[in-house]
């Protein structure tokens, strides 16, 4: 999950990519990601199977827009650990 403020939710992207690139998990909702009571965020689960990924180092890719305009995109790693 993540913890934002000051975010266009209108501007919002989210994306997850596997070791070959192709990509597992997707949301321009910035709620589904939203830290509340550890009941959201991404389940490691693959957006269009359901199916849980395997145990890898996976890359993600985030846009959005703040309030004042400025752009901001971010990228880094996610490990899945069974």
């Amino acid at each position: 999950c993540i913890q934002f403020h000051g975010v266009r939710q209108e501007t919002f992207y989210f994306n997850v990519y596997d070791s070959f690139s192709t990509l597992v998990y997707t949301t321009s909702n910035i709620m589904d990601l939203e830290c509340v009571l550890n009941s959201n965020g991404w389940d490691g689960k693959h957006y269009k199977t359901g199916i849980d990924l395997p145990t890898d180092t996976y890359v993600y890719e985030m846009y959005f827009q703040d309030f004042e305009g400025w752009k901001h995109q971010e990228s880094g790693q996610i490990m899945i650990i069974k």
